[in-house]
């Protein structure tokens, strides 16, 4: 993790000078996700009276970071999770800079939707379910649009589009019939409703997207 450092100190990052000896520890406090911890880092000090420390050593676990945005995705309002996450660890430091921080920490780490294909081979019933998630980005509503079987809830495809509408799924549904091809799908559901589209209707969306793939 984060707080195994098993380099040596070899110069101050100060001055560069290789004569420097241990000057006690310093204490940090960290936020995990069982709450606040102390941990006790090597200090330093070199023969021109720089202090030093041994590593970085972050103010947030990845446990906690992971808490955060779990709850940020669930509620989709920074205000919401920020009093949240407040009412549980009675700490006043969380703003919304340092949750979109999370978020781009997190989301940098997660892989695209091809590259999980790739990863896992995930097998599909060949059933899909349309549905679209709004947000709000610079002022601007957009939305997410989603296509995921609904017996497994494996995202296939999204894009996003500024209206949830017939060309916003149209351009989703290209993609999908792109990767899956059509001898493989078998219906299609629309905000997790029970009825499938009639083949004669999948057959005309088919061909109404030929050109685009």
């Amino acid at each position: 993790m984060y707080f195994c450092y098993d380099f040596e100190v070899k110069n101050c990052p100060i001055c560069t000078s290789t004569n420097i000896k241990k000057s006690g520890m310093i204490e940090k406090e960290i936020m995990s996700k069982v709450g606040k911890k102390i941990r006790k880092v090597q200090a330093y000090r070199c023969e021109n009276g720089h202090f030093f420390q041994k590593g970085e050593i972050r103010k947030w676990t990845d446990s906690f970071i992971e808490l955060v945005v779990f709850i940020y995705l669930n509620c989709l309002s920074l205000n919401v999770t920020i009093n949240i996450v407040r009412a549980i660890y009675d700490i006043k430091t969380l703003s919304k800079q340092t949750i979109l921080n999370f978020l781009e920490q997190v989301a940098d780490e997660i892989p695209d939707v091809n590259s999980i294909d790739i990863l896992f081979h995930p097998v599909r019933s060949g059933y899909l379910a349309l549905d679209g998630v709004w947000f709000k980005f610079k002022g601007i509503q957009i939305v997410l649009l989603v296509c995921f079987d609904p017996e497994t809830f494996d995202v296939i495809e999204a894009i996003w589009s500024l209206k949830e509408d017939e060309k916003g799924y149209t351009d989703l549904l290209a993609k999908v019939i792109k990767k899956m091809k059509t001898k493989n799908i078998k219906g299609i559901y629309k905000d997790i409703l029970a009825f499938a589209i009639v083949s004669f209707t999948l057959i005309s969306l088919i061909y109404t997207l030929k050109p685009l793939f």
